[in-house]
């Protein structure tokens, strides 16, 4: 694991957050509520992650009823603002490290921290000292925790998937969200690949739009009952099915639009200088009453983690637990 040099003239945050979404907006705003000093990164230029550019209703966040995904990130940017949280957008973390002195030893926290604590089912945490945030175009920042709130994007072939689910292939469209809400279907002969909820949602969506012919290719089928039975049976396609994206064909057969929602995958790419346990499906390990991760003093939060009902609230929860954990650990060391 690299170590940034450190100098004690620098300043140190207490929480390096990373990560701009519902749950790294709660923790932020909780930790600063609490007294402590936070401080919240975001490669994108707003705040809100998955919920920025989402058009559609979510009519499961409450105390928000009729609220699309763009006025929830409107609210948490607000609460940002409001609780004066330090903001760093567009700021993209490439790398978490462990602090060094200048000599090269390890800092005087790595040392009083050092403990074979295990989370469950077993492992021990590696040492915990302050840690540093880096990026390209800017000097790296220092605190004594890190709160990894990342999130997930959509899963989908080798595309060169952008943030709003365009592709570098013309007619596919990889996930839910703004890219969906800003095509044309009417006349349009569109594939959803997927089985999920997801898929059967935003068939149902592009049909009310004025597709021509609405097809779902789902190997199996997993949505929700209610969303199942809203679908024509004459719209599925059940079993293994072969796509030709260059040609928008499934099947053999040619469409005008092919939409993919194949699941979520977990924004790993700032981690280069920690060793996370991950779970069998590539997520972040955590303890489940305090949101930390399997490196002492690293905490993560949100669907990184694959919580069991992921959504704005579930997220927002973890942010909570992960502040306060934070706030314990700092008060028992003093810091």
């Amino acid at each position: 694991m690299g170590k940034a040099e450190i100098t004690e003239r620098e300043e140190i945050y207490d929480a390096l957050i990373v990560g701009a979404g519902p749950a790294g907006v709660s923790c932020a705003v909780w930790l600063a509520n609490l007294g402590l000093r936070p401080v919240l990164f975001d490669a994108a230029p707003y705040v809100g992650g998955l919920c920025h550019g989402n058009p559609f209703p979510d009519p499961w966040t409450v105390l928000l009823p009729g609220a699309d995904g763009n006025a929830v990130a409107g609210q948490l940017a607000r609460s940002v603002a409001a609780a004066g949280v330090e903001l760093r957008l567009e700021t993209r973390v490439d790398r978490i490290d462990r602090c060094a002195t200048l000599d090269g030893n390890p800092s005087a926290d790595m040392k009083r921290d050092a403990r074979p604590d295990a989370l469950p089912g077993g492992g021990a945490r590696a040492q915990q000292g302050c840690f540093a945030v880096s990026g390209k175009g800017w000097e790296p920042v220092r605190g004594h925790t890190v709160v990894l709130a990342t999130g997930v994007r959509a899963r989908g072939w080798q595309l060169g998937v952008g943030a709003d689910g365009g592709t570098a292939v013309p007619g596919i469209i990889v996930g839910p969200g703004g890219a969906v809400a800003r095509q044309e279907y009417e006349g349009r002969h569109v594939a959803i690949l997927g089985g999920g909820d997801n898929a059967f949602e935003n068939a149902l969506y592009v049909a009310q739009r004025g597709a021509a012919s609405v097809t779902i290719y789902a190997r199996n089928v997993r949505a929700q009952r209610q969303l199942r039975d809203q679908v024509p049976p004459q719209w599925l396609c059940r079993g293994p099915y072969t796509v030709e994206p260059s040609g928008l064909s499934v099947n053999g057969r040619r469409y005008d639009l092919i939409l993919v929602f194949y699941g979520w995958e977990p924004v790993l790419d700032p981690l280069g200088g920690l060793a996370l346990r991950l779970d069998s499906g590539g997520f972040v390990s955590t303890d489940r009453y305090t949101a930390e991760s399997s490196v002492d003093g690293v905490y993560a939060i949100g669907e990184l983690t694959r919580r069991q009902h992921p959504c704005v609230l579930t997220a927002m929860a973890d942010g909570v637990v992960a502040a306060k954990a934070v706030q314990a650990r700092l008060e028992r060391r003093g810091t």
